[in-house]
């Protein structure tokens, strides 16, 4: 059969276990949908946001390249410059070609001196012979002299963009400068393709002019920056020698390779690995160029990306903490409202059971259906508390008569049996005196009936004082306690050990008279059926009178007594005790003796009516 735990008996608990689940349900459901969506805005948001920068940066890039293109096409539609380039073509006199050079030139050292992303601007013929070269450094802006110039053929963008068609463009990685002033500046080529293959014109951008548009480096993200094929024109964007960054850019290489069919499915987009999201936008450094592009992306760790979602996620567990510790109160709150006047109730009924006076019903009663429970409990209480008066009333006027009952008896023995016993006796005396009765069998007979008289006087007074002890009137319950034990004990050879401590005041007769008789069947019984050695008795008093009885005897099995084989002085010893709310325990054991303990409440006189 299915067993409830002892919690689950307890109303509190269900209540608050009722009000918890009641209020927790539906917070839990609203928290766990708001989580699933709110977690999903938040994640998009986040890559919106992000994408978005990227997207943003990109533009940037686009119109730097742009101004570049623009720069470029402004050089090469100069006057001085075409006028030059058409005098070197159709091989004009040498001043001619001096001259429009030396324009040329000066052109172009101006465009430099105003545009200072440029490092370098060249104009290489289509041998790649340098034919106009204009550097700066950190103060200044000088034109290449002609005896400075080399010969570009064999350099990989010379040749790349030569064999673009007229008007293209080839950008080239980012690289660093080792030469002069500038030295460890991170640069890179813009090479545009001349019409009817005169050469290219070449522009060595700083970098940093790139690059001004880019967030501070510091704040977890990396930025990279690869071509179509995968590989990077520069990562991260920082202006130190990127030397030291090998090993970390053959592995940003690795990463991109894997996912290169994400970064060429489409212009912009997103790619996660297990601690990164890379999010990308994709170049075009020439509009005229769609099969050359560069992919700018940007690699954000998954903490730093999604830390409003793990906030939110954090806030949540916390909402739901406050919740769970909020609904727990208020329901340990509401619920002890709720028990308190049950828990009132049960232990006035413990009280009450227990023999206390019932104290008034509360004021004001509590609210709804325990209010009407108080009151009738409070009527049940004072029903039940007038029928324990009347009990109380009874059972005194019960003992008094029982005892009223016996003195009667035995004033009747006193008076009538025994005197005329004595009379008797003294007559059988009084003829045993005579003279003439010397007859040796006469005087046998008569002494055996003077003996027998004499037995049933004795036995007479015992039966009185059975009947009525005049003891318990005249010395009190301890003392006739401690008389009968002693007769018992000398008439018994018992060894006997008396613990009995003076009561302070007076019981009431009927308390005193009901522990009489208890120890009286008690000690009764030892001497019929115990054939014990020791006996103690022990009485203690406080709010109760506590007697115990012990023996040494050949004690006996309780369960044979308690299964009706007898053991009636038992039974009446228990019947005593409970007619005054007390107790009577009984333990024994075959071989082990018998222990007997009476408590019985020590009740003023007054407290069962008059007695009779």
């Amino acid at each position: 059969m299915f067993k409830t735990g002892t919690r689950f008996r307890n109303i509190r608990f269900i209540l608050i276990l009722a009000f918890m689940v009641s209020l927790l349900i539906p917070v839990l459901a609203m928290t766990a949908y708001g989580q699933f969506f709110t977690s999903r805005v938040l994640t998009q948001e986040a890559l919106e946001r992000s994408q978005y920068e990227v997207h943003l940066q990109a533009q940037n890039f686009v119109l730097s390249l742009e101004r570049v293109q623009s720069d470029a096409f402004y050089l090469s539609a100069l006057r001085s410059f075409r006028q030059f380039r058409q005098a070197h073509d159709e091989q004009a006199p040498d001043n001619e070609v001096a001259l429009w050079r030396s324009e040329a030139e000066r052109d172009f050292l101006v465009f430099t001196s105003v545009k200072t992303m440029y490092f370098r601007v060249r104009y290489v013929d289509g041998s790649g012979d340098e034919i106009i070269g204009i550097n700066s450094d950190d103060s200044s802006v000088y034109a290449v002299p002609e005896t400075d110039h080399v010969n570009l053929s064999d350099e990989n963008y010379f040749q790349r963009t030569m064999a673009l068609d007229d008007n293209r463009v080839f950008v080239s990685f980012f690289f660093l400068n080792t030469a002069g002033e500038s030295g460890g500046m991170p640069l890179f080529r813009y090479a545009v393709k001349l019409p009817d293959q005169d050469g290219i014109l070449t522009f060595d951008i700083f970098a940093s002019w790139m690059l001004r548009n880019m967030p501070l480096t510091g704040s977890g993200d990396t930025w990279g920056l690869v071509n179509q094929d995968g590989h990077h024109l520069l990562y991260p964007f920082v202006e130190e020698n990127n030397g030291a960054l090998e090993g970390t850019i053959n592995e940003a290489d690795a990463i991109i390779a894997d996912n290169m069919d994400d970064l060429l499915g489409s212009n912009n987009g997103t790619f996660e690995t297990a601690s990164s999201v890379y999010l990308f936008s994709r170049i075009y450094p020439s509009a005229s160029s769609a099969d050359s592009f560069w992919i700018l992306y940007r690699e954000i760790p998954k903490a730093d990306l999604y830390a409003a979602v793990d906030n939110f996620y954090l806030a949540s567990v916390l909402v739901i903490i406050l919740a769970v510790v909020v609904a727990f109160v208020l329901a340990f709150l509401i619920s002890g409202q709720i028990t308190r006047p049950l828990l009132d109730l049960k232990r006035k009924a413990e009280d009450f059971a227990r023999g206390s006076t019932l104290p008034p019903a509360p004021h004001p009663l509590p609210l709804y259906e325990l209010g009407d429970l108080t009151l009738a409990f409070h009527k049940m209480a004072d029903d039940l508390e007038a029928e324990r008066h009347q009990k109380r009333i009874l059972i005194n006027k019960l003992i008094n008569a029982q005892e009223e009952e016996r003195k009667f008896i035995a004033y009747d023995l006193h008076d009538g049996l025994i005197q005329q016993m004595v009379g008797a006796r003294l007559y059988f005396s009084t003829l045993q005196t005579r003279e003439d009765l010397d007859d040796p069998e006469f005087l046998s007979q008569l002494q055996k009936g003077c003996d027998i008289l004499s037995h049933a006087i004795t036995e007479g007074r015992q039966i009185i004082e059975g009947l009525h002890p005049n003891t318990l009137d005249d010395l009190g319950l301890v003392e006739s306690i401690s008389e009968m034990a002693d007769q018992l004990a000398c008439t018994h050879q018992w060894d006997l050990n008396l613990h009995l401590v003076e009561l302070p005041r007076t019981p009431d007769r009927t308390v005193s008279v009901t522990v009489y008789r208890i120890a009286q069947e008690a000690l009764n019984n030892i001497c019929k059926h115990a054939n014990a050695s020791n006996v103690r008795l022990s009485l203690t008093n406080g709010h109760h009178i506590n007697l115990t009885i012990e023996d040494d005897g050949r004690g006996f099995d309780l369960a044979s007594i308690n299964g009706g084989k007898g053991g009636l002085g038992l039974t009446t010893m228990r019947e005593r005790a409970g007619l005054l709310n007390g107790e009577c325990i009984i333990e024994s054991q075959p071989g082990k003796g018998t222990r007997i303990a009476i408590t019985v409440p020590y009740v003023a006189s007054d407290a069962y009516g008059p007695a009779l």
